[in-house]
C-alpha cells in the first residue's frame, strides 16, 4: 500500500506542465490537476486551459489567442501598461468593462481576462472579416481602423500586427506537431 501510495504522490508530482490545469486565479501559486490540456502555449503552464476554453466559446483559433498573449504581456497575469490595460490580454478599463463587465481586480482573474480579450478579439474578427485588421483594432481600437481603411500608420500597431501573426504562425506549427 506504502509503495501504491508513493507511487501516486510521485506521479502527480512529476507531471509534465502541459497535463496541469494552472489557472492562478487567487494569485497563490494553486494548481488544479485535471485533465490535459491542448494548448499549451504558456511558458509557465498557467494560462493553457483558460486559452483552450476561451477560444473554444468564442470560436477564435487557439494559436491566435496564444500569440495576442505573447506579445501584449508574455504571459503575465498581473502585467499593466502606462495607459492602465491589464492582465494577460492587456484589457483597458473600459474595454474590459463595456465588453465583459470586468470592473476592478475582477480586470487580474486569469480566466476571466482571458475570456474577455477572446470575446474582444472575436468582435473585432467579426466587425472587420480579416485578422490583420482585427489585430490592428484590438491594438489601436476600430476607429481607427476606420479612420485609416486599413492597418493604421503608426509603428506600433504596424509591428503589433507582424508580431501576432509571425507568433501565431509559430503557434500553429507547434500546435499541429
Amino acid at each position: 500500500m506504502k509503495k501504491l501510495l508513493l507511487a501516486v504522490v510521485l506521479a502527480v508530482v512529476l507531471l509534465p506542465v502541459s497535463a496541469v490545469d494552472c489557472l492562478d486565479s487567487d494569485y497563490k501559486g494553486v494548481c488544479v490537476v485535471g485533465k490535459a490540456s491542448k494548448v499549451n502555449c504558456d511558458p509557465y503552464g498557467k494560462a493553457n486551459a483558460a486559452i483552450e476554453s476561451a477560444s473554444a466559446k468564442a470560436g477564435i483559433e487557439p494559436a491566435l489567442l496564444c500569440a495576442l498573449i505573447r506579445a501584449e504581456s508574455t504571459f503575465n497575469p498581473r502585467a499593466r501598461s502606462g495607459k492602465g490595460a491589464a492582465g494577460y490580454t492587456q484589457l483597458l478599463p473600459s474595454t474590459a468593462s463595456s465588453a465583459c463587465g470586468l470592473r476592478g481586480e475582477r480586470v487580474y482573474d486569469a480566466a476571466a481576462n482571458i475570456e474577455c480579450g477572446a470575446r474582444y478579439l472575436r468582435a473585432q474578427l467579426d466587425r472587420f472579416k480579416d485578422e490583420r485588421l482585427a489585430l490592428a483594432a484590438y491594438n489601436a481600437g476600430p476607429g481607427a481602423v476606420r479612420k485609416y481603411g486599413g492597418v493604421p500608420p503608426f509603428k506600433e500597431t504596424q509591428g503589433y500586427v507582424k508580431r501576432v501573426l509571425a507568433y501565431c504562425d509559430a503557434y500553429r506549427k507547434q500546435m499541429a506537431a
